[in-house]
């Protein structure tokens, strides 16, 4: 047998391993909201549109890029 691993939306990562130990990591997960749906969505699945400076001018959630 392998390995369950379940993360959480609030970064919470739950590992089940065959020796029946359970691992939990807490790593905190940054949030956006979407600038279309507005919708709040991982930064990591999201686009954002930045400026020269590196500015975010625009942050869309997967499924809202996908549509652009």
């Amino acid at each position: 047998m392998g390995e369950l691993r379940l993360i959480k939306p609030d970064g919470t990562d739950i590992t089940f391993h065959a020796d029946d130990t359970v691992t939990i990591v807490k790593q905190p997960r940054r949030m956006e909201q979407c600038d279309i749906c507005l919708k709040l969505a991982l930064e990591a699945e999201g686009t954002a549109y930045r400026n020269d400076q590196q500015e975010t001018i625009t942050w869309l959630c997967h499924q809202c890029a996908a549509l652009q």
